[in-house]
């Protein structure tokens, strides 16, 4: 501004051009040496007006008035303008540790995930920490070491998977079987395995023997002379009540309920007497009783008084006999208008004291149930046992692990010879 004034010649109009374009300058002024006034430009009140005092041309001095407001404005306008830097500012940094806030909140939640599936089996997951906004060594780490130990967890899961297959290998072998798989009788090796060594009973189904009926439907006096039958354990019994090996039998057809849909009522009574009589028959042609007959259920006892084998014999060895009967009558179609009859049998072990005045069913019942259970849970063609039935007979009988609800039992697939032979068949 100095050198603006600096030539005294040109003082006047530089004076009325800043008047003109300055709104902030009031007036301009040009004192002596003395502080005389010589020229003056734009007010001439000094009021609202600061004063700025300014070399002049020749030694003298120059006057300017500015206004009081401009320093206010001044000072407003840059406090305004630091107001809304500050703002801005504060609005990045708060949404950048927002959105790393989040990031890492979804890290946690991911990690969390991944804990909750390795503690309920599921040893595939991973993590992968470098595609993490937040990644960093210690998050690298973190995830590296969950990923080998979960790696480590799922090596040791295949590895007991593959041993528990190994030893169940005879369930999955299960699904492979005919749906007409019948047990055998494995015979000596000197006799072909062709021929059967057991002999169908005489009593056997009757050639015009055509369908299975509704068992609602049979008379009283169809049932009663069998239900009427002395229990075998009865007839064991002594006085002093010793313990009597009982081995239960239960027997049904596989697919009655789909067999009777097809059935004239008209021949119910003797089909369904004709049904139950070659059942009996074979159950009594190796010294076992009928204790119960309900519909197509048929539940028998087998005793003996001593220690041995001879009652699991018996029962085991007529169940097999049985399948093979009904087997020979259908294959050999000697009843050519029935439905195939397909047996499933269940068999159970007691150990039981019994005395003259035992109700030795009502004893039995927790093991007639359970070879109930047995027989709703075999296939056709097949006859389940307990694991204490199999133990008593392990040496004479081939069998193959089964679960029936999640139990294991065990499903008759042969017979060794001797077993029939020490039945006296």
């Amino acid at each position: 501004m100095e050198e603006v004034f600096s030539e005294e010649v040109f003082f006047a109009d530089r004076a009325r051009s800043i008047l003109d374009t300055r709104n902030d300058v009031g007036y301009v002024r040009l004192l002596d040496h003395n502080g005389v006034l010589e020229k003056s430009f734009g007010f001439q009140d000094d009021k609202g007006f600061e004063k700025l005092t300014l070399k002049g041309p020749e030694g003298k001095t120059v006057l300017l008035g500015l206004r009081s407001s401009v320093g206010k404005n001044f000072n407003l306008d840059a406090l305004l303008w630091s107001l809304i830097f500050a703002s801005l500012m504060a609005v990045v940094l708060t949404s950048l540790i927002r959105f790393i806030s989040d990031r890492a909140f979804r890290f946690m939640g991911e990690f969390s995930e991944a804990v909750g599936s390795v503690a309920s089996g599921d040893y595939s997951v991973r993590l992968d920490g470098r595609s993490s906004l937040i990644a960093g060594a210690g998050v690298q780490w973190l995830c590296r070491e969950f990923n080998e130990m979960a790696s480590s967890l799922e090596g040791g899961s295949a590895d007991r998977d593959d041993t528990e297959d190994l030893e169940d290998a005879d369930f999955d072998r299960s699904d492979e079987l005919p749906t007409d798989f019948r047990p055998k009788i494995v015979l000596s090796p000197e006799q072909s395995s062709d021929v059967s060594s057991f002999q169908a009973p005489q009593d056997s189904f009757d050639e015009g023997l055509v369908e299975i009926v509704h068992v609602e439907e049979v008379e009283e006096e169809d049932a009663e002379p069998e239900q009427e039958a002395p229990s075998a354990v009865t007839e064991i019994a002594d006085s002093e009540g010793k313990k009597a090996d009982i081995s239960i039998l239960v027997v049904k057809i596989a697919d009655f309920e789909t067999l009777i849909e097809d059935v004239s009522p008209s021949s119910v009574n003797s089909l369904t007497a004709d049904y139950r009589k070659s059942v009996s028959t074979t159950i009594s042609s190796f010294g076992g009783t009928v204790e119960a007959i309900l519909r197509d259920e048929v539940v028998a006892f087998f005793t003996s008084p001593g220690p041995g084998p001879a009652a699991k014999l018996n029962c085991v060895c007529c169940a097999v006999e049985m399948m093979q009967l009904f087997a020979g009558v259908v294959d050999g179609q000697k009843v050519s208008t029935r439905s195939d009859i397909k047996l499933k049998m269940g068999i159970s072990s007691a150990d039981l004291p019994v005395s003259d005045e035992s109700d030795v069913f009502a004893l039995a019942k927790p093991f007639v149930d359970e070879a109930k259970s047995l027989c709703d849970g075999a296939r056709a063609w097949s006859v389940f046992v307990t694991t204490g039935f199999r133990e008593g007979v392990s040496d004479y009988l081939e069998v193959r692990r089964e679960k029936v609800d999640g139990n294991l039992c065990y499903a008759v697939t042969g017979v060794e010879e001797e077993a029939l032979q020490r039945t006296g068949r």
